[in-house]
């Protein structure tokens, strides 16, 4: 049963009273009475908060079990039909699934159908995809096989227009591989005759090159017999004239080499007697050299060694005493240096 809802029973004004009431008030310091006064209207709001917390309290106890029971009935209906409305969810699927199955079967085979006709109608384009270098012969049996492929709507169905396209497509393509083929083959083998001809020319030039060659180191074996006979000869002459020059250089040399040696002999002859007069004269003119000037010398000798018997004087002078000193030490060393010396001029 359907139960009306009320709102909680409390009038407007009372609500606005209290705003009007204690919306502005404020406590100043130590002021009591203005304390009091809050105090009042923080109990009056509660007093209303309370007594509405009270009416929901109980209008919501009953709410609350009625819930509950509406809960417990929904699980207890649902658990007596759930059976009934999944066995009939399985039949639903069961037929569901069948028809799905007929269904994809049937995009299955008209896949394949498609499949297998699209590699048919490939195995055509492939009668065009052939290697460049095949041979025309060849290429002419594929013409004739693909000829023999048959398009009809049976087998190609709806794509039998396109199977004849590309037939007629393999076959353009075919045929002019073909023509291009044989010329090909026309011009290698064009070639290849010319390359046999001048092949067997080529041969033909190397046989009478190898004779006239032949023929050429025969004369050329020749000329060189011939050339060696004369240079033989040639050196044979050659031989016999440096042997007579030879002789005759030996022999004008051994008579130069005489006369050579007779003329040695007298001018060491002559040498030696020149160079025993020039020593002679050198020894003459140095003894009369010598003698020339023994008379200086000795007046030399006897002048230098008269210093030596000089008395020295008396001198008051220290430094001039010092002096004296040294040249009487020393004037013996320069009267022997002196007539050495002397000698030495006299025996130059």
């Amino acid at each position: 049963m359907e139960t009306q809802l009320v709102p909680y029973d409390i009038e407007e004004a009372t609500i606005t009273a209290l705003q009007t009431k204690y919306s502005d008030i404020t406590i100043l310091p130590d002021d009591k009475a203005a304390y009091a006064m809050v105090m009042s209207g923080l109990r009056e709001c509660r007093d209303i908060r309370l007594a509405c917390d009270e009416w929901h309290k109980t209008n919501k106890a009953w709410i609350l079990k009625a819930g509950k029971h509406y809960d417990a009935e929904k699980r207890r209906v649902h658990g007596l039909i759930e059976p009934i409305e999944s066995s009939l969810k399985s039949a639903r699927q069961a037929e569901d699934d069948r028809i799905e199955a007929i269904k994809q079967e049937k995009i299955r085979k008209e896949e394949v159908r498609v499949q297998n006709i699209r590699e048919k109608i490939d195995a055509i384009r492939g009668f065009s995809n052939i290697p460049q270098t095949m041979p025309a012969a060849r290429i002419e049996e594929l013409m004739t096989e693909l000829i023999t492929v048959l398009i009809d709507d049976e087998t190609f169905q709806e794509f039998a227009d396109e199977a004849q396209a590309a037939k007629i497509e393999a076959s353009n393509i075919l045929f002019q591989m073909k023509q291009a083929r044989e010329k090909f083959e026309q011009e290698q083998a064009a070639a290849k005759a010319e390359a046999e001809r001048l092949e067997k020319i080529r041969k033909e030039q190397e046989v009478a090159t190898a004779k006239i060659k032949a023929e050429q180191e025969a004369i050329e074996i020749e000329k060189r017999k011939l050339q060696e006979e004369k240079d033989r000869i040639e050196r044979e002459k050659r031989e016999e004239q440096e042997r007579i020059d030879r002789t005759e250089f030996e022999r004008k040399a051994k008579e130069e080499a005489k006369i050579q040696a007779d003329k040695d002999a007298k001018e060491a002859v002559e040498r030696k007697a020149k160079e025993k007069e020039e020593k002679e004269r050198r020894e003459a003119e140095k003894k009369a050299k010598k003698e020339a000037r023994r008379p200086d010398k000795e007046k030399f000798e006897i002048w230098v060694q008269s210093h030596g018997q000089i008395v020295t004087p008396v001198f008051n002078d220290q430094s001039i005493c010092d002096l004296a000193s040294w040249f009487e030490s020393n004037v013996g060393t320069l009267i022997d240096e002196a007539i050495t010396k002397a000698e030495d001029i006299q025996n130059d």
